[in-house]
């Protein structure tokens, strides 16, 4: 998975991203849910997502993972204020530097498409997560339009996802249980439980 563009890296740093990320996104794909002990964010980004969650959540601990150097670099200075709640890695989703059940959730917003590999990424996800942990996230689906934009604005290795596709990963991943829906926005939110 290469590094994000130049746009993209602009896009995800400013404060209308935040915003949207922050107040529109976040609380969508929680749908409610109450977060706590060791999370793995996955293409952190910024981490502004990192930081509303450690702020909502004050029993909640985050390592911030992102492939981007730029985003590792903008993710530590935004996180460095909450101590030893926070860290942040530079990784590939599809090659996680963690033994296998490290954490008790993992997170992942707008990001699996973004990886050209997004099965693997997903298979990932479950190997790093105790048993009894979950996974929690979002993504868009696909579309013409957001074909096109990737192709015309992304880094190249995007691979948007079908929920059909989705739902057949899941179904060869061994999970306990698991639950997706979709918006009218082109996007779908995620729970599994490891």
């Amino acid at each position: 998975m290469p590094a994000m563009s130049q746009l993209e890296s602009v896009l995800l740093r400013s404060a209308p991203w935040r915003t949207f990320a922050t107040r529109g996104v976040l609380p969508w794909a929680l749908s409610g849910e109450h977060l706590g002990g060791h999370a793995l964010e996955v293409g952190s980004g910024s981490g502004a997502i990192a930081a509303a969650l450690l702020n909502r959540f004050p029993t909640l601990q985050i390592t911030a993972t992102d492939i981007d150097p730029r985003m590792v670099l903008a993710a530590g200075k935004r996180l460095a204020g909450y101590g030893d709640r926070a860290s942040v890695v530079q990784a590939d989703a599809a090659k996680l530097p963690f033994a296998d059940d490290t954490f008790d959730l993992a997170l992942s917003f707008l990001m699996l498409h973004h990886v050209g590999d997004w099965e693997t990424a997903l298979r990932e996800l479950v190997r790093v997560v105790r048993p009894g942990g979950r996974i929690l996230g979002c993504d868009v689906l696909h579309s013409r339009f957001l074909a096109w934009s990737e192709r015309t604005f992304g880094s190249g290795d995007e691979r948007l996802i079908t929920l059909d596709a989705f739902a057949a990963e899941l179904s060869r991943l061994e999970l306990r249980d698991w639950r997706s829906d979709r918006s009218p926005l082109h996007a779908f939110r995620f729970a599994l439980e490891v």
